[in-house]
């Protein structure tokens, strides 16, 4: 079932260099289409009204009919694209993800959503490890991101002082696999043949 969320938009960052893959990882052929394909079918499906793809490689991404972006501080990594992302959404509200984390579940960005009240940013928390590249942004962040990246600082987690954060205590779970090596692409591949964290009718 397709679930219309009011005000909110998918930024999907796809800037990385996939240098431990040996090539891009946005383009990896998972279960029946690519990566980026994926996670743009998810977001459809999800019912999301705008998705946003964040590279410097527009032309790449033109086939998926989607919005395509560039970074305004190129080299500064996901921060930088969380910016641009939310520079260029027509939404208050905007959930992250990274081309590389497939599994992503429908009932988290829901969990997300339910916690957030007034906070400028919603992050999942597993014990003490944050998961900044998939949590809820909202556009009051952009000044702030961007002052940071203009005093040359980068780590997202920088900017949950600057803004009024949550956090949401989740367990462990397949939905923050993310494929960085060849060898967690064989257990991609592995999840998807088993149909391990991996269903699109969730939530």
């Amino acid at each position: 079932m397709v679930i219309k969320y009011q005000n909110l938009g998918l930024i999907i960052l796809a800037g990385g260099k996939s240098s431990r893959m040996g090539k891009d990882k946005a383009f990896l052929e998972l279960g029946e289409g690519t990566l980026i394909e994926m996670l743009v079918e998810k977001g459809r499906d999800f019912g999301f009204d705008e998705i946003i793809i964040v590279s410097n490689e527009i032309e790449k991404y033109l086939f998926l009919k989607v919005k395509v972006v560039k970074d305004f501080y190129p080299g500064m990594g996901p921060l930088a694209g969380i910016h641009a992302g939310l520079t260029h959404s027509r939404y208050w509200n905007n959930f992250v993800i990274p081309c590389d984390m497939p599994f992503i579940s429908l009932e988290l960005i829901k969990q997300l959503l339910a916690v957030q009240n007034d906070c400028k940013v919603v992050v999942p928390k597993i014990g003490d490890k944050f998961q900044p590249l998939a949590a809820l942004y909202t556009k009051d962040c952009v000044s702030h991101i961007a002052y940071l990246l203009e005093n040359k600082i980068s780590k997202v987690i920088e900017l949950y002082d600057l803004v009024k954060t949550c956090y949401l205590e989740i367990e462990e779970n397949n939905c923050f696999f993310n494929i960085n090596t060849p060898d967690d692409f064989l257990k991609a591949k592995k999840y998807v043949k088993e149909d391990v964290g991996y269903g699109k009718s969730e939530g």
